[in-house]
């Protein structure tokens, strides 16, 4: 199961032999501009299909997925959420 937050997108990608599901639960969300996902939904993707999700602006998207494929290949695959945060600056040193 992931959460997605309102506005999100989720970059566009591909898996190399495996198939990926998803089941929309609640809020909406559209994969690859080509159509409005909504709960009850299923979105299916093959091997090798370049895919990206979008996330409406209004709500989150909950959704249940699964990955399918060799063990091998399934092992190698994570999902990735954050970029990395840029570092605050440092804070001013005090004049004596």
């Amino acid at each position: 199961v992931v959460l997605f937050a309102p506005g999100c997108t989720y970059p566009a990608h591909a898996h190399k032999g495996i198939t990926e599901s998803y089941v929309c639960l609640s809020g909406a969300v559209s994969e690859n501009h080509q159509g409005v996902y909504v709960p009850g939904s299923m979105i299916f993707n093959p091997p090798e299909h370049l895919h990206r999700i979008t996330v409406g602006d209004r709500e989150p998207a909950l959704l249940a997925y699964a990955w399918m494929g060799d063990p091998a290949d399934l092992h190698q695959q994570k999902m990735v959420f954050t970029r990395a945060r840029p570092r605050p600056p440092a804070p001013a040193r005090a004049r004596k």
